[in-house]
């Protein structure tokens, strides 16, 4: 017949020991840095996460502040295509770049080139953005812009000090590991030495 124990959950102790951040007399004390580096890499990237979170909210509300800024400065238009667009070799097979025509608030009219679409034909109409004085600009940020840029800013910032981390606890682990050789190194030769006694 086996005996057969349930395993519990681990102890604090059980998980002190596998960490690496117990009193073992048989750890190295390059073992124990190595531990502790861990540790340290780990409560970095935790404390990380809430700095992150505020990192996205500061980037949401400038995004905000700046498209609306944005749309409160630019113009939108219906423009017709004037010309048909010519597919270059530099451009792709979605985007085409297509000279466009539209009239302005004031009445003035104003020609230009802006992407398109590609199968864009002369005649098509399609929306553009110019400035007050009528330069053609970039559309404002949209809501989902915005909400997407936060989002990139506060994910990048906790991947960059996790691989940050990453990169660090390697550096050190080929440090350690390097120590570890010639400190074994030298312990052959010593024992070798004592054979031939």
């Amino acid at each position: 017949m086996h005996d057969f124990t349930r395993v519990g959950r681990p102890s604090s102790g059980n998980l002190v020991r596998r960490i690496g951040l117990d009193r073992n007399p048989l750890c190295r004390r390059s073992d124990h840095v190595e531990a502790r580096a861990r540790l340290a890499a780990l409560v970095l990237c935790a404390v990380t996460v809430p700095f992150a979170m505020v990192a996205g909210v500061l980037a949401q509300d400038h995004l905000s502040t700046r498209a609306a800024r944005d749309f409160a400065g630019r113009e939108h238009h219906t423009a017709t295509v004037v010309d048909d667009p010519s597919l270059s070799a530099a451009r792709s097979v979605v985007v085409t770049t297509a000279r466009v025509a539209w009239t302005d608030r004031a009445g003035e009219r104003h020609e230009a080139i802006t992407l398109a679409p590609a199968g864009t034909r002369r005649g098509d109409r399609m929306t553009v953005w110019s400035t007050r004085n009528g330069a053609l600009t970039a559309p404002p940020l949209s809501g989902r812009n915005v909400l997407a840029l936060a989002a990139l800013a506060a994910s990048g910032l906790l991947l960059g000090v996790v691989a940050l981390s990453l990169v660090l606890l390697r550096a050190l682990r080929w440090l350690l590991d390097r120590n570890r050789f010639r400190d074994w190194e030298n312990e052959w030769a010593e024992l070798d030495t004592g054979r031939r006694r």
